[in-house]
């Protein structure tokens, strides 16, 4: 099995590292690669903090039950695989 790489979310992008490096993630079973992820630094950070702090007042100004609504299409979508993983 290929090991997949995986990026990280923020801004509502799939992103890389800052300084594009990554680690690998290994089953400690059969000792075999299964991932490979981004290595976030202190730059990543501070972007996720950035990107969250400017969503924040429009999220704060939405109504409870549409952020309910919101958060559960997209936890559906997750488990049930319809979000294009291919961008991660």
């Amino acid at each position: 099995m290929a090991a997949k790489m995986h990026k990280m979310f923020i801004g509502g992008k799939w992103v890389d590292a800052a300084d594009g490096k990554t680690f690998e993630d290994m089953n400690p079973y059969t000792r075999e690669v299964y991932a490979h992820l981004s290595a976030a630094k202190r730059e990543d950070a501070k972007r996720a903090i950035e990107a969250a702090q400017a969503a924040f007042p429009r999220w704060a100004a939405t109504p409870p039950s549409a952020n309910a609504k919101s958060s559960s299409r997209q936890r559906t979508s997750w488990r049930d695989g319809r979000m294009n993983w291919s961008e991660r």
